[in-house]
């Protein structure tokens, strides 16, 4: 969904949905699921979280951006103090 106020990009697989105001990512698709930030979202069990830990996605980074690859999510899970990197595949949808 563009409107005025975001620009759609696609890259490396995913679609990405920019803030033309602060120049930052709003939303990632990539298989029909979209993660937005401050999104409430759940680990499907990774070494940043265990199954089930919940956290709010505090950052979306642009994919091959400064060598990211695939943890191109921030999330700062309840139980943690600091956000972590994480791969779309590392959330539950």
């Amino acid at each position: 969904m563009e409107n005025r106020t975001t620009k759609t990009i696609k890259r490396h697989g995913y679609k990405l949905n920019i803030d033309l105001m602060t120049v930052s990512v709003v939303s990632i698709t990539k298989s029909k699921h979209t993660i937005s930030v401050h999104q409430r979202v759940t680990a499907a069990g990774s070494l940043a979280a265990k199954r089930g830990t919940k956290g709010n996605v505090t950052a979306i980074h642009v994919p091959f951006s400064g060598r990211r690859t695939h943890d191109v999510i921030r999330v700062l899970f309840d139980d943690q103090s600091i956000s972590k990197p994480v791969k779309f595949e590392d959330l539950q949808h």
